[in-house]
């Protein structure tokens, strides 16, 4: 359990864990565990009767019964281009080319920034349900709705803006409205690190992606 568990306001203690996987150094995992939250910190992890013992006479906001579950640290999505999302279906049992060429490529280019910032929305409330609690974005042609769509839902983000300077090639054509110079590709990556990196409360990054 943490050492500095101390007394006071809990806004969150999660109890009757099965098994906790904390990944810490010692990749403990711990039994009949508890964790106890404040300020959006985790103050104590352990076995639930040292760390009920050491919060007795704090005032416990919101309890959570975890039924006996596996409780592990956030997930991480090294590579999920959330503009996708509302397109489930579009491209299932295709080939490389046909994946990317014929129906993704023109997909993502017909996208609003509307439709950017309900795909991100979307893309992020079904990660955050499935214990994924960041993901790096490779990018789409408005960044900046990605961002608008997940900052009311506390995920964190790697953010890119997509960078094509090649209009085709023997794989296949890629549509007009993605296209950009290698010149214009930098100064529209270096303006999104500039303006959103840090951005949310220091849950956004920013990165760049060439594809």
């Amino acid at each position: 359990m943490n050492d500095t568990a101390a007394r006071g306001r809990i806004d969150l203690l999660i109890v009757n864990i099965g098994y906790l996987i904390t990944v810490d150094a010692t990749r403990r995992v711990i039994t009949d565990a508890a964790i106890a939250v404040r300020g959006g910190q985790i103050v104590a992890v352990g076995k639930e009767s040292e760390v009920c013992a050491a919060l007795e006479g704090s005032e416990v906001m919101s309890r959570v019964d975890a039924r006996r579950a596996v409780v592990t640290p956030g997930f991480i999505d090294l590579h999920l281009h959330s503009s996708f999302q509302l397109a489930r279906g579009l491209a299932d049992e295709a080939n490389a080319r046909q994946f990317l060429v014929d129906r993704m490529y023109p997909y993502e280019a017909a996208l609003s920034r509307a439709d950017v910032e309900l795909s991100a929305r979307l893309a992020a409330r079904e990660m955050l349900r499935h214990g994924t609690t960041c993901f790096v974005d490779p990018g789409n042609i408005h960044p900046e709705s990605t961002l608008a769509g997940i900052a009311p839902l506390g995920i964190r983000s790697v953010l890119a803006r997509s960078a094509f300077d090649l209009a085709g090639s023997d794989f296949g054509a890629i549509p007009k409205e993605m296209i950009s110079t290698p010149d214009t590709a930098v100064n529209e990556a270096q303006s999104l690190i500039d303006q959103y990196r840090g951005e949310l409360d220091g849950r956004i990054d920013v990165s760049v992606s060439f594809r």
